[in-house]
C-alpha cells in the first residue's frame, strides 16, 4: 500500500522529468536559445510607419467638440491634399506623416470659416497637437435691434 501511494506521489515529478528530457537543449557550454516570440518578423514588402503625428481637436463657436468636420493635410506648396479624414464624435483627428516637411492642415465645416494651420515637422518633436475653434461665416444675430 505504501509503495502504491509513494509511486502516485512521485509520478508527476517523474513525468515532468521525462517531458523535459524529450526537449532538446543547447549543447554544453552554449547559452540557452531565446524563447520564440509571439510576433513574427515584419515582411519586407511593408512600408515603415511615418514618424510624425499630427493630432488635434476641433471645437465649434460655443467651444463644444465638433464631430464630422473635414480635415485635410498636404505638403506646403502643393495643390493636392494627400490625407483626408473627419473628426470623430469627440471632435478629434490624427494623421501620421513623414518627418522633415512643412504641412498645411485645412479644417472645413459647412457654415463655418475654413482654417489653415501650418505644421513644421523638422523641429525635433515627434508630434504636434492642434486645438482649433471654428467661427461661423455669418455670425448669428445677438437679438439687439439697430
Amino acid at each position: 500500500m505504501k509503495t502504491i501511494l509513494l509511486s502516485l506521489l512521485l509520478s508527476p515529478i517523474l513525468f515532468q522529468d521525462v517531458m523535459n528530457a524529450q526537449q532538446p537543449g543547447p549543447p554544453p557550454g552554449q547559452p540557452p536559445a531565446p524563447a520564440p516570440s509571439a510576433q513574427s518578423p515584419a515582411p519586407h514588402n511593408k512600408r515603415a510607419i511615418p514618424g510624425f503625428l499630427i493630432l488635434g481637436t476641433v471645437f465649434n463657436q460655443n467651444s463644444l467638440a465638433f464631430p464630422g468636420v473635414t480635415v485635410r493635410v498636404r505638403k506646403k506648396g502643393e495643390k493636392k491634399y494627400r490625407w483626408n479624414t473627419s473628426t470623430n464624435s469627440r471632435g478629434e483627428f490624427a494623421f501620421r506623416v513623414p518627418e522633415g516637411n512643412d504641412y498645411e492642415v485645412l479644417i472645413h465645416a459647412r457654415d463655418f470659416q475654413d482654417q489653415v494651420q501650418p505644421v513644421k515637422t523638422d523641429i525635433g518633436d515627434t508630434q504636434r497637437r492642434l486645438s482649433i475653434q471654428l467661427a461661423l461665416t455669418h455670425p448669428e444675430p445677438t437679438g439687439a435691434k439697430p
